[in-house]
């Protein structure tokens, strides 16, 4: 046992020294997610395992895992090609429900606080600007190689994005997108957990996929489109406004055409219905149409969209809504709006600051 143990400590060793000579092209988000499964790893086998014993498997699973880098890096396949995809890098990532600014982070882990109407745009080398002003940040040193940059939108705020290869993205209210500094290989892939609107720039020698934190995925030429993918939400939906999008899952496509909405939950996709899809892109001005939108759905997505838990009695959740709501307003307003068009009153459930729980009732 000493001598498997001495050897393995020598291999870890000899890797450990590799890795921080060449520390500077591996991932920050890619080096946390290793040392969490080495730890987890190590922790599962406490209660089970002597001292010695577990020393020896944590000592193997870092040489293999820390020999899974080096070997992808000596034969230089890319980043998409391992075991470590977008999903597991936005699996790591929290959105701040108390944070006011959006947030840029880059994948060297610095990160850009946002000022309101300050809009993040890429060149096609992947240099970053912000309302046209170009932002130092540390340069590529990992040729061919894909470098995840994230942007955080908070609760009640709303961003624009414009990624490397001119593809715009709208980003509503509690959303993370995670996406390349620039595209490399045959494809463009981003991950997104929220909603956003795109309008995807056409290359037919690179599809652009979007997954999803709903568990499908959108494939697409070159379109216009809207992704609702809130966790909160049971249902997640796909609107296509112009072009053509295929939307999967694991056990079935779709293929939508203009004006069509198809909703994905657990049970699998719905049937596509023909829409009005200004109704379901009016966010992009700050506005939250309703046609004949049942009260319970309408508070949920108020709740979503600013951060506060909103109990809506069951006597009164199935109330027909239509019209507009004004986004920039405050809740407050938003509600008392509401009230004076429907028979309904509100209440702050448990104090009386901002954030406080709100309970709506019949009058």
């Amino acid at each position: 046992m000493s001598k498997e143990k001495s050897k393995i400590h020598k291999i870890t060793q000899i890797l450990v020294d590799y890795l921080k000579n060449n520390e500077i092209i591996t991932p920050i988000a890619e080096k946390k997610y290793l040392w969490s499964q080495i730890e987890q790893r190590a922790l599962n086998n406490e209660r089970r395992k002597k001292l010695h014993k577990k020393y020896t498997l944590f000592a193997a699973a870092a040489a293999i895992l820390i020999g899974i880098i080096w070997i992808n890096r000596y034969t230089s396949k890319s980043i998409d090609e391992s075991d470590f995809s977008i999903e597991k890098i936005a699996q790591h990532i929290l959105i701040p429900t108390e944070a006011s600014e959006v947030t840029l982070v880059v994948s060297d882990g610095k990160k850009i606080q946002l000022k309101a109407g300050e809009d993040v745009t890429y060149s096609e080398n992947g240099t970053i600007s912000i309302n046209s002003e170009k932002i130092d940040i540390c340069k590529s040193t990992t040729s061919g190689k894909i470098e995840y940059n994230q942007l955080i939108v908070p609760r009640g705020r709303r961003s624009l994005l414009t990624l490397s290869d001119n593809t715009v993205l709208h980003v509503n209210s509690g959303t993370l997108v995670v996406y390349p500094r620039y595209f490399v290989g045959n494809k463009r892939e981003i991950y997104i957990d929220g909603e956003a609107y795109l309008e995807v720039f056409r290359n037919e020698n690179k599809p652009f996929l979007v997954k999803t934190s709903s568990n499908f995925n959108i494939e697409v030429l070159g379109t216009s489109f809207n992704v609702c993918s809130y966790k909160e939400l049971s249902t997640a939906s796909v609107v296509l406004v112009k072009g053509s999008v295929n939307v999967q899952n694991a056990n079935k496509k779709e293929t939508l055409e203009p004006n069509q909405l198809i909703n994905i939950s657990s049970k699998g996709f719905s049937e596509k219905q023909i829409v009005n899809v200004s109704d379901y892109i009016g966010w992009v001005d700050g506005l939250m149409m309703l046609h004949s939108q049942p009260l319970g759905d309408v508070v949920q997505r108020l709740s979503i969209y600013f951060a506060i838990p909103i109990h809506v009695d069951s006597s009164i959740k199935n109330i027909s809504l239509s019209g507009k709501l004004v986004l920039n307003d405050q809740l407050d307003d938003i509600l008392f709006g509401l009230a004076n068009i429907v028979p309904i009153t509100y209440y702050k459930k448990d104090g009386t600051n901002q954030k406080s729980k709100l309970r709506i009732i019949k009058p």
